[in-house]
Order: C-alpha cells, then structure tokens, then sequence
C-alpha cells in the first residue's frame, strides 16, 4: 500500500510541476508579445503616456472582485484580523477592494493585510 501512495505522490507532484511550467510559459509569452505590441505601435499623437509596469492610471478599467466564496470570507474574525482593521476595507460603504458585495466590518477572508 505505502508503493502505491509513493507513485501517486511522484504522479500528482509531476503533474503539479507540468501545469506550473505551462502557466509560467504561457505568462512568459503574453509578456512578450505585449512588449512587441507596445514597441511595434506608437502612441498616438495627444494621447496620454503609458503606465509604468505594475502600475494602474486612473482610466484603466477596475480589477474584477472575486466572490466571498472564492476570497473565502467569513462573518467572524479571525483571532484579532477583521475587516475593519484591514487595508481592503472600505469603511464609508462597508465594501471592500477585493472581496464583491457588502462585508460585515467584523468579517474576514484569506485578502486580510494589516491597514
């Protein structure tokens, strides 16, 4: 029994590892042909400068929220982590920056960052 549970670790961990390098590869590619399409065209006269890497300018479209099931978010805190004392939170509208819909202030998800 122990045999076989060593083959099937070494198979899902092969697999793990093959499905890393396709994501990696396929990130790897998109990179570069946004970096052929960037140097290919020039902007247009009057338009606005392109964001540094990594950054957003405010016309861009927002980041997608994932759902409270996805950001597994729960309606109790966590030992002293709660919403109210994270970076996410948007107090005014009891709303978050990452998490869709409305979240209790004393709520919590794996997004918490110390504020």
């Amino acid at each position: 029994m122990k045999e076989h549970d060593s083959k099937r670790r070494t198979v899902l961990i092969g697999t793990l590892a093959a499905g890393a390098a396709l994501m990696l590869h396929g990130c790897k590619g998109k990179q570069e042909e946004a970096s052929a399409d960037s140097e290919a065209a020039p902007a247009p006269q009057g338009a606005a400068p392109a964001a540094p890497q990594g950054e957003r300018r405010m016309d861009d479209e927002p980041t997608p929220k994932m759902s409270k099931d996805g950001a597994q978010y729960l309606e109790t805190a966590q030992g002293d982590q709660n919403c109210s004392g994270c970076e996410n939170f948007i107090a005014d509208s009891k709303t978050c920056k990452v998490v869709e819909g409305e979240v209790n202030p004393k709520g919590w998800c794996i997004f918490w960052t110390a504020a």
